[in-house]
């Protein structure tokens, strides 16, 4: 995982290793360990009902986990917390939120989409291969300054989320030193509390309910990618030709809400992506929009190298209108040419990104899909690299 260049990030990396005897070993050796006791916390829902170790003197308070009413996207709940002891080397306050979603999504956009909420720059994360597992480190600054620190470790659970959250300050006053201490109590404290939890259920791995494998073989390799069962896969061409398209579509009372494409072609020669994005990245997409405008271009940026070996990759933006010439969202799509191969995925939702719960929630299903298939991607050409 990437390092983070920034004063009080040191050996990250430690921290998220998964579950293990090593990590279990390190905790041990962890004298932040010491004098801390099993606490459960009950919030009325065995899928979220946890025990975890925390210093003896802590004082959790929990209430019960609140249901999503029918016909709406889900409920976010503050279900516990333990305030910081005032007395410790380093106070650290945890914070439990729940989530009770109409579809599940992936647990790295959740503690994303929660951080950014708080106003935290996400510097580190690492994602399960499943996507159902995150742990994120997130920093807020005084000007190059971090002042704040937040360590999450998020889980899908079936339709529901957990995010625990640890909370400290990191005082201007004090020196980088200083600040560089505070920091890696944290990452001890947190990698004793995150490895010690237990569900009640018995499952401690994060999860996700309500979903279908979608069947590809794309340059040799058979995959299935997991999608919500109410997405609809009305073109599926990946079953080992060259040329390919994958379309996967949300719709609501016949009204599409969002989609997912995935176009793979050969391509000998290493092209001018810019151009040949902004070209038939709309062509193919007034095809998908029947009785709307093609979507317009409103930004394309070359992206960072993908394996060192003369890959290319490119972003754009579009945005989009309906049949009646109203807003519908905006388009995103990546471009990726590797060893005379061209792929490009597109991701579409219908509704206005303003930052609110709502809007966020309605995009999570189309964000996980997304990042399942571009993660296939980057799994693909690094295996090719």
């Amino acid at each position: 995982m990437k390092r983070v260049s920034v004063t009080v990030v040191t050996a990250l990396s430690l921290l998220f290793v998964s579950s293990s005897a090593g990590l279990a070993q390190d905790a041990e050796k962890s004298a932040v360990k010491d004098g801390w006791v099993e606490r459960a916390f009950d919030f009325s829902d065995p899928d979220l009902d946890f025990k975890v170790l925390l210093p003896k003197e802590s004082r959790p308070a929990t209430v019960p986990m609140k249901l999503r009413q029918p016909d709406t996207l889900g409920n976010v709940t503050i279900i516990g917390e333990v305030p910081a002891i005032a007395t410790a080397e380093v106070p650290i306050r945890m914070t439990v939120i729940g989530y009770d979603l109409r579809t599940s999504g992936a647990a790295d956009r959740i503690c994303g989409w929660v951080l950014t909420q708080a106003r935290y720059k996400t510097v580190e994360e690492l994602v399960s291969p499943h996507r159902s597992v995150a742990s994120v480190v997130g920093l807020k600054y005084d000007g190059d300054v971090p002042v704040e620190g937040v360590i999450s470790n998020c889980q899908t659970r079936g339709f529901q989320a957990i995010a625990v959250n640890l909370l400290f300050d990191l005082p201007k006053d004090k020196s980088a030193e200083d600040r560089d201490a505070i920091f890696d109590f944290a990452t001890d404290y947190a990698q004793t509390v995150f490895d010690s939890i237990t569900f009640k259920n018995g499952q401690n791995d994060g999860y996700r309910d309500g979903l279908k494998d979608v069947p590809i073989r794309i340059d040799g390799k058979s995959l299935d990618i997991s999608i919500p069962d109410d997405w609809e896969v009305p073109i599926n061409d990946f079953d080992g030709r060259a040329n390919a398209e994958l379309h996967v579509i949300k719709q609501d009372e016949d009204v599409a809400k969002g989609g997912v494409w995935l176009i793979a072609s050969d391509m000998k020669d290493k092209p001018d992506l810019a151009e040949i994005g902004s070209k038939t990245i709309p062509f193919f997409l007034k095809a998908q929009f029947s009785g709307s405008d093609a979507p317009k271009p409103e930004g394309n940026k070359a992206g960072p190298d993908i394996n060192g070996k003369g890959s290319l990759l490119h972003h754009f933006l579009f945005s989009v209108k309906d049949h009646k010439g109203e807003d519908s969202g905006d388009i995103r799509a990546i471009m990726i040419w590797n060893e005379g191969r061209l792929y490009t995925l597109i991701r579409w939702s219908a509704f206005d990104q303003d930052g609110s719960s709502n809007a966020f929630f309605s995009t999570l299903p189309m964000l996980t899909i997304y990042d399942a298939f571009a993660a296939m991607l980057e799994k693909l050409l690094s295996e090719k690299g």
